[in-house]
């Protein structure tokens, strides 16, 4: 589950566990991308190109993650008075998850 703003264009990854974190993800990404290939994305494009995008983007996860776990969310709602906290953004209380 992943949190977005329906105000602006703010989002954050998905909530992470021991087995889903940028670390184990970027595992993935580099066995999956490491062998030289084409690769299909949104278009043709060699593996490494898509994996130095991976690779930025995980590394990048931590500064952009306002609330990595699924209990860190239920904190902030319940230290918001059972409501949703407002979007770290905008400030706007338009969040949803997916």
């Amino acid at each position: 589950m992943y949190i977005h703003c329906h105000s602006c264009p703010w989002e954050q990854d998905d909530f992470w566990t021991s087995s889903y974190n940028p670390f184990t993800v970027l595992m993935s990404d580099i066995k999956w991308l490491w062998f030289p290939k084409m690769v299909r994305t949104e278009k043709k494009e060699f593996s490494w190109v898509v994996l130095a995008r991976c690779i930025y983007w995980r590394l990048s996860a931590p500064f952009t993650q306002k609330w990595w776990t699924h209990a860190s969310w239920k904190k902030a709602i319940a230290a918001n008075g059972g409501k949703w906290p407002a979007c770290p953004k905008c400030g706007e209380h338009n969040l949803d998850t997916d």
